[in-house]
Parts: C-alpha cells; structure tokens; sequence
C-alpha cells in the first residue's frame, strides 16, 4: 500500500530546487550515476506525478532516494500535518516495539529509529545521502547540576539564509550503561513554518519560530540520575542548551 506524501511540500521543495520536476528528475538521474545514491535508481515524470497522486511505494529505494534527492530527512515527506495521519502513530509505535514488520505500513521508517550503540544507522545516510549524519552529544549530571527541570533545546541551522525543511531526531542512553544503547525517543522538524514535534508515544505538538526559522527550540527533561543526550541530522547543526529551560511558549517531550 503506497504511503501518502505530503504533496504540497514536495511540489514546493521541487520549484524552489529545481524550477520543474523535469530538472529534478535530471539531477536524481546523476546522483545515481555519480554514486551519491548507491541503491535503486532515478524515477521519471510520470511515476513522480503519480506518487504525488497517489502516494509512493513503502520501499527504501523509493523513499530515501526520492528524499536525498530533494536534500531532506525521508520523515519530511509524510503528512504530519494530517490529523488521520498523525492516529496511526500509537498502533506503528506497538508494532515497533514488538517487532511486527510484516504489520506495519511504516517499517521501512525502522532503520532511522532503531536503538543501538552505534545509533543511527549509518546504513541511510552513506547509501542514500553519501555522507555521514552529523551527531552532536550532550549529557546531564545531576551530581554537579540542577535535577528534574525541562532543559531548553535550540538547534540552529549555520547557514544564514537557512529557511528549507530541517528536521532533528534525538535519543538518550543512561551514563555508565552496561548496553551503552540509544534510544531514539522523538523527532523534530521545521517545516511548513512551524516547528513540530514527534515523540515515541505518539504524541504530536507544534509551535511557531521564536525568532528565525534557523533554529528549532524545545525542552527535554534532566531527570534524578545521568544520562547522555544525542542529537541527529542529514544536515550540520549548532546546539544552544538552557537548563533550567528559558524558552518560552514551545514544544516539549513530555516525561
């Protein structure tokens, strides 16, 4: 079953890229030749025209390289925005947590969120984006600071004129873990002009800009014990942190 798109997005990426889906289709054409994406191949206008119909393929080959072809996470592409939509995300949580892939409409979406040491997979980015995501930690020490308050998160695009889709998953693992796991528990995008939240229990927020669609702000819970945070992107990013949080009117993980 095709996954729907968010159409109006994706035509609005390929005008302001490309100029029309011809010259788009072009450039994925050489991203496949030149290797930048190392799996599946360019589709052509008619297919593009009807994923934007009808929806694409639950394939990574079509997801991820359509997505690193438009330059954004392969989450963009969804219809967040979407109130039907956005119901499905406690039941794909379930079949997440247990394991039922051949259940699941979404499970070519695993890959981004599955826990591990080495979280996330290096397997999207290299293949599809050829390069690597970049990764920025931070952690919480009760011992030496200020417990059980909302920290205040702001991810800040580098790029001055940075107004594209930007969009930020992050994790957590508890300091001195034997399983030294991530566990990815949320998603940030910017997008759309707003700022919109995803958390791992289904949970959707959303939130204007405070100041500039550049950076994405948020808090994020400093709890009784430590814990190391980790923050994730197809595209470079600069961190401010405030804790306790001084944010105003924004999105929160809620604990």
């Amino acid at each position: 079953m095709p996954l729907p798109l968010n159409a109006e997005l994706v035509q609005s990426l390929v005008r302001s890229q490309f100029g029309s889906v011809d010259s788009f289709i072009v450039h994925w054409e050489e991203r496949v030749a030149t290797g930048s994406q190392r799996k599946g191949q360019a589709r052509d206008r008619s297919t593009v025209y009807r994923w934007l119909d009808l929806g694409i393929p639950a394939k990574e080959e079509d997801i991820f390289g359509f997505a690193a072809a438009l330059d954004v996470d392969p989450i963009v592409l969804l219809p967040l925005g979407d109130p039907d939509f956005r119901s499905r995300f406690a039941q794909e949580r379930r079949f997440f947590q247990v394991g039922l892939q051949n259940l699941s409409q979404f499970s070519v979406f695993w890959s981004i969120y599955k826990p591990g040491p080495g979280w996330p997979s290096k397997s999207v980015s290299q293949t599809f984006y050829d390069r690597n995501w970049f990764v920025q930690d931070f952690d919480h020490k009760p011992a030496i600071s200020e417990a059980n308050i909302y920290a205040g998160i702001e991810v800040i695009a580098p790029e001055l004129n940075a107004t594209g889709p930007r969009t930020y998953h992050i994790g957590y693992r508890r300091s001195g873990a034997a399983d030294e796991m991530w566990r990815p528990y949320g998603t940030l995008l910017g997008v759309d002009g707003l700022i919109q939240l995803i958390s791992e229990s289904g949970d959707y927020q959303k939130a204007s800009f405070l100041d500039s669609p550049r950076v994405i702000h948020f808090e994020t819970y400093f709890g009784p014990g430590p814990v190391e945070f980790r923050i994730c992107s197809l595209h470079r990013f600069n961190l401010r942190i405030s804790a306790p949080s001084s944010l105003k009117n924004t999105v929160r993980f809620v604990a």
